[in-house]
């Protein structure tokens, strides 16, 4: 393809207004798109500091507080509120600027937790929940849904006014490949697109104001690859369907079918049989089942003290440890003893693991199911391909909760033996805290994520091959 055949392609492309129109609006798109993506980054990264910049503030002042002269009471010393309401810990997950590329699991799943030795009530949504459920007009909604449309609107005119318009026949009587003309027509207009998205995804990237994450080169060539593939694929679509139509209207009609059926239908199918396949487990079992240790707690707790007894002998305080924890201070508690609150949170905390594994099981199956069937859909492909390469994944969301769940069993491996020893901190003791490093747990990003790129070769693939299939239909 020479120089002189690519200038005159792309003033026969440029030279509709509404051909440069839809480029225009797909720039406006792209770039709104970025701003959202940006912005929550930033709102992400906003909450991962402040957690961060509270755990050291607070620790700073305990730290402060225990060096000076004991009182008769003080509740820097005590492991009961210090490893609790006072001094619980975060645990943060890093996220670098290639994070705009893909929402992933970021509006459901926070990228800071609490580490403590008691559970509380769930901290409230990013934002609202209906904006998650209806879709956000961000970066990768514009790049999975909206390109494909825009790359049938202008391949469209590309190909199927040609053929329709008897501008096609004219090229067959003069002698020219149809094919080469075929290439050209989709080639031009795919790859304003794409560059138009390259731009714009890059201009995000840099807009995000972090530092380049681990293997930033390798995942962003990965990402600009399935990019290429998938714009790719929608413009064999095109041309196969303004091909094989009998008219323009009709292949319109075709091309929008196959749209809805690759982002809405087929998805929306694989989520109801992933839904089917893998029931939601009661949620509700283990609130009930914490309440039920608060039940009579008078008369259950001596047992459940000699439960725990039982399993730590060497935890075991003297009576008269427990007799000084249990008078009276003046002007503080009535009683120092911090075991009537931390065991039965400890027993309740055990019982709710049970249903918390569950939850987590269950969602490891619904996402395994949906991951082996996105095959059967591009724009999920895309879609998974976008949150691997961002670091947002289901699978790193997943791995951080193992981390939090880690972080919370040497946490009350710490603060346990000092409270059921009725003990209180040191200093010193607070030195040896298991504090999460600043930073955030270093969860490993997926660097190349073959299935979907293997998933959109395939498709292209088979695309080709209708392509190839079609080469007669082209001289008709």
């Amino acid at each position: 393809m020479t120089l002189a055949v690519l200038r005159l392609e792309a003033r026969r492309t440029l030279r509709g207004a509404l051909v440069v129109g839809t480029f225009v609006v797909y720039a406006l798109m792209l770039a709104y798109g970025g701003v959202q993506s940006v912005r929550l980054v930033r709102g992400l990264r906003a909450q991962i500091a402040a957690a961060e910049a509270d755990q050291a503030t607070r620790w700073q002042s305990l730290r402060a507080a225990a060096s000076q002269p004991k009182t008769s009471w003080s509740d820097v010393r005590s492991a009961s509120l210090v490893g609790g309401p006072l001094g619980f810990a975060a645990a943060t997950l890093r996220i670098d600027r290639l994070a705009v590329l893909g929402a992933g699991e970021s509006a459901r799943m926070a990228p800071a937790q609490r580490v403590s030795l008691y559970a509380t009530d769930d901290e409230p949504p990013l934002e609202n929940p209906l904006a998650a459920a209806g879709g956000r007009f961000d970066l990768p909604f514009v790049i999975t849904w909206l390109l494909p449309l825009t790359l049938i609107v202008v391949g469209h005119g590309a190909i199927s006014g040609d053929r329709h318009d008897g501008v096609w026949a004219q090229v067959l009587g003069s002698g020219a490949r149809p094919e080469g003309v075929l290439a050209r027509r989709v080639a031009l207009p795919a790859s304003v697109l794409v560059g138009l998205t390259v731009i714009g995804s890059l201009g995000a990237v840099l807009a995000s104001g972090e530092a380049a994450g681990a293997g930033e080169a390798v995942r962003l060539s990965v990402w600009l690859l399935g990019v290429a593939l998938y714009a790719g694929l929608w413009m064999a679509l095109t041309a196969l369907a303004s091909i094989w139509a009998r008219s323009s209207a009709v292949a319109l009609l075709a091309l929008g079918l196959t749209w809805l059926t690759a982002v809405w239908a087929v998805p929306a199918a694989i989520d109801a049989a992933a839904t089917l396949r893998h029931p939601v487990p009661d949620r509700w079992a283990g609130t009930v089942a914490e309440r039920e240790m608060t039940r009579d707690l008078e008369a259950r707790l001596p047992a459940m003290l000699d439960a725990v007894y039982a399993d730590h002998p060497e935890w075991r305080p003297t009576d008269e440890e427990v007799a000084a924890a249990r008078r009276p201070v003046p002007g503080g508690p009535a009683s120092r003893d911090a075991r009537r609150v931390y065991v039965p949170a400890r027993v309740a905390a055990a019982e709710n693991a049970v249903r918390r594994q569950e939850l987590r099981t269950w969602r490891q199956a619904v996402e395994q199911t949906v991951d082996r069937a996105s095959v059967l859909s591009p724009p999920l492909l895309m879609q998974r391909l976008a949150d691997e390469v961002s670091g947002l994944s289901f699978a790193r969301f997943d791995a951080f909760a193992a981390r939090v769940a880690e972080r919370e069993t040497a946490w009350h491996d710490f603060f346990a033996p000092l409270i059921m020893r009725l003990r209180d901190l040191r200093p010193e003791s607070l030195a040896g805290v298991p504090l999460p490093a600043p930073g955030g747990e270093d969860v490993p990003v997926s660097r190349c994520p073959r299935e979907p790129l293997v998933g959109l070769t395939a498709w292209v693939a088979i695309a080709a091959a209708g392509m190839a299939r079609s080469r007669a239909r082209l001289r008709r």
